[in-house]
């Protein structure tokens, strides 16, 4: 990954930090927010590198997915063949616009049911998404 691609993410990641506590109407609580812009810029990390994702607008996306549904959901057996066919897409970041309705409701119920019984900060940040 180029240097650039790395500033671009963290940049990403921070504007989608500020947009999310705008949305919410309070800020998140420091150690909810430090655990969620550090898995924001690994799934844009992860977002651009495997999933071929280059719009900011595509990159926000899939790091919101990563925060409401959970640690590297993309990894989900009915939810990596959809993301890979995004991939190989002429256009991935067009392509995901698709992405969600492709994958069977229940397992996106399966995901957020999973990452809402996390403990701690993890259970917390969760739990505030849920306001959105």
């Amino acid at each position: 990954m180029e240097a650039f691609d790395v500033l671009a993410d963290i940049q990403t990641a921070e504007k989608l930090l500020n947009s999310l506590n705008e949305r919410l109407g309070s800020p998140l609580e420091r150690d909810a927010a430090s655990v969620a812009l550090e898995r924001m810029q690994n799934a844009i990390t992860r977002a651009r590198r495997d999933w071929k994702l280059t719009w900011e607008i595509s990159l926000a996306d899939f790091a919101m997915l990563e925060l409401r549904y959970g640690l590297r959901f993309d990894s989900h057996p009915e939810v990596s063949p959809v993301l890979q066919r995004v991939a190989q897409a002429e256009n991935p970041d067009q392509e995901l616009f698709f992405f969600s309705s492709k994958v069977p409701g229940n397992v996106w119920d399966e995901l957020q049911a999973a990452a809402a019984s996390r403990p701690g900060v993890e259970g917390r940040l969760h739990a505030r998404l849920l306001e959105l």
